[in-house]
């Protein structure tokens, strides 16, 4: 009688331990999970702060195209040369002639300069759009 105890005592403890197995699995499960959940959420921020971060430079690019009002004596930004934007080979060629007075020179690169952008892309753009028409920006690489 006493082997039965012993047997039931074991089976017992053999259900014991498969049910402590099931629980430990069922609890990792359960935080995998969560970690999955929680990175999942990370990365939404991450990548909502990236956004503000780019919208915060963009507006900080507008604002230094902007004349300051307050203050004493605010700076003024550079004036465009460029009386239009080039519509033709000639102009651009006209340009770069223009280029070689080194007054000229300085006032475009200040003006250029100024135009700001949230990268270098943005920035080559903005000084396309600042040059070119659109119809020869078509035939210009950047």
């Amino acid at each position: 009688m006493h082997t039965n105890r012993t047997f039931s005592h074991n089976r017992r403890l053999i259900t014991v331990e498969e049910s402590n197995s099931q629980n430990v699995q069922r609890a990792m499960l359960l935080m995998c999970q969560q970690i999955a959940d929680i990175s999942a959420k990370v990365d939404y921020v991450v990548e909502a702060q990236r956004k503000t971060l780019g919208y915060l430079r963009h507006l900080e690019a507008l604002h230094r195209q902007q004349p300051c009002t307050s203050g004493p004596a605010a700076p003024q930004l550079p004036k465009n040369p460029i009386s239009h934007q080039l519509h033709s080979a000639t102009e651009f060629r006209q340009l770069n002639n223009q280029l070689l007075n080194q007054e000229f020179h300085s006032q475009l690169t200040s003006y250029l300069t100024c135009l700001g952008g949230q990268n270098i892309d943005d920035f080559v753009k903005r000084i396309f759009f600042a040059i070119f028409d659109d119809e020869i920006s078509l035939h210009v690489n950047f």
